[in-house]
């Protein structure tokens, strides 16, 4: 199998927390004093949770400050949002594909744009970059681009599992991959081209929301977030299916987790901010999180 079909296939792993993680060794972040990207204290009777907004691509755990893995080593359950066993990786691989009888994503796109994606994943087999969803192949150019050795996600995970601590998932991973799967495919195909035609701009914006979030500015971070492909625009149907239903659905394991005590809770930080956010949705049930600087 090519390079390419790895990360295409990777690649929603990392954008969304899906797939099988990689089992990575324990990693010191910077222990430096700087700002700490979204980490929030939930302190209760029973002990402190902590909720951590990760960023799936472009960050290495290196470049965390050492606040994060404190939490989390201070922390006996971690909670994540979803991963993809070995008995189903076939059925993920397969959800990533354009369904049986559509027109290939060479002929949904058209001769130019194929050719600008091409460029952009030069090293993708075609026939396996042609089978794919509009989706996947968008957060393959994400990964092409922002792919680390040590992301986040899976990085945080093994290091809770290596300190011994239990380690649940918020959900299944279809519930990641059904809203994506349920948009039309010409509407997948249309915010494709718009990808691919303002690949530049939208890259740039990802860098910035990279610096935001290292800096520890939940603010731009959220402004940045749509404009970074990072998370669906505001008041769409998709950003209500795949972030604030999702954050419904996660609320009383959160709830339980924060009355409980020793609690690390990672989710990708679009869940955490903005009304419909995981925080806001604490807040609503008297459960307050204090930032931590």
């Amino acid at each position: 199998m090519r390079r390419a079909r790895r990360r295409a296939t990777t690649t929603l792993a990392t954008l969304v927390a899906l797939g099988a993680l990689v089992a990575l060794g324990a990693c010191g972040g910077d222990d430096s004093s700087g700002p700490l990207p979204p980490l929030y204290r939930i302190a209760g009777a029973a002990g402190t949770t902590y909720i951590y907004g990760t960023l799936h691509l472009g960050v290495e755990t290196d470049e965390l400050p050492g606040g994060v893995l404190d939490a989390l080593d201070a922390s006996a359950s971690a909670a994540f949002e979803s991963t993809v066993p070995a008995s189903e990786q076939s059925l993920f691989r397969e959800a990533t594909r354009l369904p049986a009888g559509e027109k290939t994503l060479e002929a949904l796109l058209g001769a130019e744009a194929w050719a600008k994606l091409r460029a952009l994943l030069p090293d993708a087999a075609p026939t396996e970059l042609s089978a794919l969803r509009p989706w996947a192949a968008g957060t393959a150019i994400f990964q092409d681009r922002f792919a680390t050795k040590r992301p986040i996600d899976p990085t945080l995970e093994a290091r809770a599992r290596d300190s011994g601590s239990t380690v649940i998932y918020l959900e299944h991973w279809r519930a990641q991959v059904d809203p994506l799967n349920a948009v039309p495919i010409a509407d997948g195909v249309a915010s494709l081209l718009q990808l691919v035609d303002g690949i530049d701009a939208v890259l740039a914006a990802y860098a910035k929301l990279r610096s935001a979030y290292l800096g520890g500015d939940d603010t731009r971070l959220w402004q940045l977030a749509p404009e970074a492909g990072a998370m669906p625009a505001l008041g769409t149907p998709l950003y209500q299916r795949f972030i604030a239903d999702r954050n419904q659905r996660w609320l009383d394991a959160i709830a339980k987790a924060a009355d409980e005590g020793g609690w690390f809770v990672a989710v990708g930080f679009a869940h955490l901010l903005g009304d419909q956010g995981v925080l806001a949705l604490l807040e609503r049930r008297n459960i307050s999180a204090e930032r931590v600087r």
